[in-house]
């Protein structure tokens, strides 16, 4: 069983399905409940995406979906012949696993713009930030998610990942379990990868944010100008209504400069041209502490256990994140804690599932 879930509903790697119906439209459909990539997975009422593979096709699995319960089938040119032999409805187009993201966040009812989303891409910081944006999207109020590298939380109910970003179809039914469970916020990251393979195509964020930018992923990328582009586009319309974005970084600078939605800025230096930027920061062994100055002169004392400069700068990051999500500050100090014993003894052996935001005092509003 995983995020509570029965083992027919839940496959490997996959954090969940929405129980029957939870994103069919029934005015489109009442028959389709889902869409999954994977014959092996398939349930009554899904959608299979038959795809192209290295070594065979999807289309070849055709009649195993069809007795598992599959209603249609999506394929290419060159599954169409195979796929016709089942007796399914087919849908044809040339290239479906780009097209993948948005069939699911259409079958589960755009399950992402009912959460308010805030994905996090960048080389360094991802894991971090968005496991401190959940604590503070959750002290805010929020029933939280979380999809990241490390796990998956649903409402509180967590499962190992397997891959940064889910597979478009998975990432999608997650979304729509997460509705269905009564999460109102989540937090995410967004590997380059997910952005090249259209992981994320469907996805709708509130905010997406930019940590920085350093070689990595070069044997899958053509280059750090083809790395940046990749990660550039979270930064569209397409999927962000809003960014948050590290202008301490050449690439942050770069990024806010060009990107097509309205961008609010940080800085862990104290560069005072940014939105945001700490001050006074204070660092040790133990973790640091800071001053959070932000526009209209808010002002707010944080800190965060967790050691090192960059960690100001991802307790920025999810800061700014939260109060654009709508979050707010409303106090004076912002802290970041372990929860438990354990994590408080060794923080990174324990992962950083258990890490809590806590807030005291009284303060501003920054929204």
């Amino acid at each position: 069983m995983l995020l509570g879930l029965k083992a027919p509903q839940t496959a490997p790697g996959q954090a969940g399905r929405p129980g029957p119906g939870a994103g069919a439209d029934r005015g489109v459909s009442a028959m389709t409940s889902g869409i999954t990539h994977d014959s092996r997975w398939v349930q009554p009422g899904d959608v299979y995406a038959a795809l192209p593979g290295s070594r065979l096709h999807g289309a070849r699995f055709c009649e195993q979906a069809a007795q598992a319960g599959a209603v249609a089938i999506l394929t290419d040119p060159g599954g169409r012949d195979l796929a016709a032999g089942c007796g399914l409805p087919v849908f044809v187009v040339a290239d479906p696993r780009s097209r993948l993201g948005e069939v699911a966040a259409w079958i589960y009812r755009d399950p992402s713009a009912r959460l308010q989303l805030i994905g996090v891409t960048g080389t360094s910081g991802k894991t971090t930030t968005t496991y401190l944006i959940e604590s503070a999207l959750r002290m805010a109020g929020h029933r939280t998610g979380l999809v990241g590298g490390v796990e998956t939380r649903v409402a509180g109910i967590a499962a190992a990942s397997e891959l940064t970003t889910p597979e478009a179809t998975d990432l999608q039914a997650l979304f729509a379990v997460m509705v269905e469970r009564g999460v109102t916020a989540a937090a995410m990251e967004v590997s380059s990868h997910a952005l090249a393979l259209g992981r994320v195509a469907g996805t709708s964020y509130a905010v997406a944010v930019f940590t920085n930018l350093s070689q990595d992923h070069l044997d899958f990328h053509d280059g750090m100008d083809d790395y940046f582009a990749a990660k550039a586009a979270l930064f569209t319309p397409r999927y962000a209504r809003a960014a948050v974005v590290n202008i301490d970084d050449s690439r942050g600078r770069r990024l806010a400069a060009a990107a097509r939605i309205p961008v609010t800025t940080f800085s862990a230096s104290g560069n005072p041209a940014a939105d945001w930027h700490a001050a006074d920061v204070r660092g040790g062994t133990d973790g640091s502490s800071f001053r959070v100055v932000g526009p209209g002169g808010v002002e707010a004392d944080a800190s965060v256990t967790l050691p090192g400069p960059f960690n100001v700068a991802n307790a920025l990051a999810a800061i700014v994140a939260a109060v654009e999500a709508g979050a707010g500050t409303r106090t004076s100090r912002v802290q970041w804690r372990p929860c438990c014993a354990g994590c408080a003894r060794s923080p990174w052996a324990a992962s950083l599932s258990c890490w809590a935001a806590a807030a005291t005092g009284t303060g501003q509003s920054a929204r």
